[in-house]
């Protein structure tokens, strides 16, 4: 029993502590970091956002709607708060952290993607949330995915980089004051990310496949998309849905498109919220504007946010000043 006794204590000394030390000066470098998510991630847990307006959603909010063109406009502080690869739940989550640690805003646009309320298949860019893991929230709203964090992960330090090595070095030199790399396609500018690119062959690759997409909205992502609402009027926070365009000839694979939009526009009608459907703009017939079906180039958000910020200043239904 002596000998145990001493192995664990052995164990505690020589492998326990240094990782527990490593994972803290890994953690604490990569909140320092300015690369994509973790930028965004970064900026909120600093508490220096405190925007007045805020763009929620996935990779086609913050792709597609630059938040200093709708300041331009529209006069208010804006932040875009899209999560890459995210779905409802990781795009609320994201919220939630962020009206924490932030003074909550007047304005939230919510941009939708048709598959927002079906859980996401795949945990992407899972590492983004890496550094974070002790924050309650975001730990409970990434629980539930497939290839998600583990137990160990949790309670055995460091363990949470193991499929990640890269990002101990990167971590370790931030920490120490060393600068790292970041290529100019990487950054996120008040979250928003320009993306100067062509037409890719992706859509016309699945088109040719013959798939289709059936959207199965998850129960408990309907019901946090509801919290939001009641969120928003609790605090009086003025929200509005915004469906940014999508290249058309991708609306017919989403074989339930119809009883999906069906869920924002009840919503939107029964709690007075404002709904900008961009789905038959002129903008969604032209890949000119994309570099895929569902986000819009550097030249078409650009487009597009000036188009919005001058269809919600019309509305005369937000405060500008």
């Amino acid at each position: 029993m002596k000998k145990l006794i001493i192995k664990i204590l052995l164990f505690v000394f020589l492998l326990y502590i240094p990782l527990y030390f490593l994972q803290n000066i890994v953690d604490k470098g990569l909140r320092k970091y300015r690369e994509e998510e973790y930028s965004v991630w970064n900026d909120i847990f600093e508490g220096n956002i405190n925007a007045e307006l805020i763009i929620i959603g996935a990779s086609r909010s913050f792709v597609n709607i630059s938040p200093l063109l709708l300041d331009s406009t529209l006069h208010q502080k804006a932040y875009n708060l899209g999560i890459d690869g995210g779905d409802f739940n990781l795009a609320y989550t994201r919220l939630k952290v962020y009206l924490r640690k932030n003074k909550k805003p007047k304005t939230i646009i919510y941009s939708i993607s048709t598959p927002d309320l079906q859980r996401s298949s795949e945990f992407y860019n899972m590492e983004q949330f890496i550094p974070y893991l002790n924050d309650t929230i975001l730990r409970n709203g990434i629980e539930g995915y497939e290839n998600s964090f583990k137990k160990f992960d949790y309670i055995i330090p460091a363990m949470k980089y193991r499929s990640y090595p890269k990002y101990y070095s990167i971590g370790v030199k931030l920490y120490y004051g060393a600068s790292v790399n970041i290529e100019d396609g990487h950054k996120r500018i008040n979250g928003y990310q320009a993306r100067p690119r062509i037409w890719d062959s992706s859509f016309h690759t699945f088109k040719s496949s013959g798939k289709k997409y059936n959207i199965k909205p998850e129960f408990i992502f309907i019901k946090q998309f509801y919290e939001l609402i009641d969120l928003c009027k609790k605090q009086n926070i003025k929200l509005y849905f915004v469906f940014s365009p999508e290249y058309k000839n991708v609306q017919p694979m989403f074989v339930n498109r119809d009883s999906i939009f069906a869920i924002y526009s009840t919503a939107a009608r029964l709690n007075n919220i404002p709904f900008f459907n961009y789905s038959n703009d002129s903008i969604s017939y032209n890949t000119k504007y994309f570099y895929n079906s569902e986000h819009l180039n550097q030249f078409g958000s650009e487009i597009f946010t000036r188009k919005l910020a001058m269809d919600i200043k019309n509305s005369s239904l937000i405060s500008i000043h």
